[in-house]
């Protein structure tokens, strides 16, 4: 993670726990575990510079570690997140988004696949772990989806 966004998360996260993680020994790890209020997790930071022509696709530079990583943790129940600054403002991405984010998306999909576009909704959705309970719910609706597409 770029050192400017490292900054930027333990400002403005302040009253978090936050560690940076650097590891060049597990690929794909993300940059940053937090924890507050009993509710943990991992961020991914990452910065995008929009490009000039408004029909080019955004894309993330994740590598397939990292999205094979938040795949696995997320399955697993974990939080994972991709944090983003893009030009002046920041988004926070589900993790699940990482594949797609990272094969580009139109602007508009972008607006519409982020879960905040400022700090004060990042810091209600990385505190409340009712969103661990809706993750679960997601991947234990699609695991019981795909199991009746196995038995078809």
């Amino acid at each position: 993670m770029e050192k400017q966004i490292w900054q930027i998360i333990r400002s403005k996260l302040n009253d978090f726990f936050i560690q940076r993680i650097e590891t060049s020994i597990e690929r794909g790890i993300p940059d940053v575990h937090y924890c507050i209020q009993g509710v943990s997790g991992w961020l991914e930071g990452k910065y995008l510079k929009s490009p000039k022509r408004e029909n080019t696709k955004l894309k993330l530079k994740l590598s397939i570690e990292q999205i094979a990583w938040h795949k696995s943790y997320s399955y697993s129940g974990g939080l994972v997140y991709l944090i983003v600054k893009k030009d002046k403002k920041i988004y926070l991405f589900d993790s699940d988004d990482g594949e797609a984010l990272a094969k580009g998306v139109t602007r508009k999909d972008w607006e519409k696949k982020a879960l905040a576009k400022d700090w004060n909704q990042i810091r209600i959705i990385l505190s409340n772990p009712k969103n661990k309970i809706l993750d679960q719910m997601k991947y234990w609706n699609q695991w019981k989806t795909e199991r009746k597409n196995d038995e078809k």
